[in-house]
């Protein structure tokens, strides 16, 4: 890892991170979750491959979770953003 991208990391667990818990997302850098009644939303930061850059992965699915048999034996637990079929990506073009 450049020193670069630790110190990426370290603003962003630092200022972003604490933000989402306030918003209810759980889990650990850089995957998270927020279960709610109607849905689940699912949020990971991803950092560009050249490094400068990052980008937020989202995606939703139902409160149960991804029913997708690509997917059997995956918990809720395990799932992240890439599990999910239709997601999107937020980043500065």
């Amino acid at each position: 890892m450049s020193a670069h991208r630790d110190l990426m990391i370290a603003a962003l667990k630092e200022k972003f991170v604490p933000k989402l818990r306030q918003k209810g997302f759980v889990g650990s850098f850089p995957h998270f979750q927020r279960r709610l009644e109607k849905r689940i939303d699912f949020l990971d930061v991803q950092f560009a491959r050249e490094g400068g850059r990052l980008c937020l992965n989202i995606g939703q699915s139902e409160p149960q979770g991804p029913q997708d048999p690509a997917w059997p034996e995956l918990t809720l637990a395990e799932t992240t953003v890439s599990h999910l079929r239709h997601r999107s990506r937020v980043h500065r073009g």
